[in-house]
């Protein structure tokens, strides 16, 4: 069963797919100012980004990713946690 977490894949579905392209696009650009007008990799940064940005449509890693952070707050700081219910 998936959980529920609100994001732009509820609101747009089609958003990764969406966000895969037009970094396509910008890879396929770089790739051209890399051979063509420029003398260093925009290559390598471009692929970085998509990475990223692949990380935050993986909405059970990034829900874990603020539990822990939110630990860390609390032990440091006696924060109040916020518990988000994901099957509602």
């Amino acid at each position: 069963m998936k959980p529920y977490f609100p994001g732009p894949q509820v609101q747009y579905p089609d958003a990764l797919r969406t966000m895969e392209m037009d970094l396509g696009n910008i890879r396929l650009a770089a790739q051209y100012l890399s051979k063509t007008e420029l003398s260093f990799d925009l290559v390598s940064p471009v692929d970085e980004l998509a990475k990223q940005i692949r990380m935050e449509f993986d909405f059970e890693r990034e829900a874990a990713v603020m539990d822990a952070i939110g630990g860390h707050l609390r032990v440091r700081a006696r924060c109040r946690k916020h518990h988000y219910d994901m099957n509602r």
